[in-house]
């Protein structure tokens, strides 16, 4: 199996990594793969060794849950 990743100079490159446990939303990386290594999550079909890409810095709620804490969400107007 091999993944995407994407090198200080936003080349891409495909890495062999080894597969251990495999569930519905996870799949466990046993070598291959440094902790520095930035991945491409969910590449197009079209993605080739060595093109160019643009990184960007993912907005709130494409990642994260979006639900604000309890201490972001209280309402502070007295109204119930």
């Amino acid at each position: 199996m091999q993944v995407a990743v994407v090198d200080a100079t936003s080349h891409v490159h495909y890495v062999n990594v080894q597969v251990g446990r495999m569930a519905d939303s996870s799949t466990e990386i046993l070598s291959g793969l440094k902790p520095t290594d930035r991945l491409i999550n969910n590449p197009p079909a079209d993605l080739l060794e060595g093109d160019v890409v643009h990184v960007v810095t993912p907005a709130r709620g494409y990642n994260e849950s979006g639900f604000a804490s309890d201490a972001d969400s209280s309402d502070n107007d007295g109204d119930e």
